[in-house]
């Protein structure tokens, strides 16, 4: 779903593409957002803490 995102894919077209309500492709968005904010952020986290982020953006919130 996040690859659909990452090619430009609004949310609408998303949701009709995978079957997914478009409320539930926006929550999986945001989280993602929010993750990717958080690791570009954050400069003086250890590697941990980054392997960490970066599966927070692959797993489903």
């Amino acid at each position: 779903m996040l690859n659909f995102y990452r090619e430009g894919k609004s949310q609408r077209a998303i949701a009709k593409e995978t079957g997914v309500d478009r409320k539930t492709v926006s929550k999986y968005i945001n989280a993602y957002q929010q993750a990717r904010q958080k690791l570009i952020q954050s400069e003086d986290t250890t590697r941990i803490d980054q392997i960490d982020l970066i599966t927070d953006l692959v797993d489903p919130p």
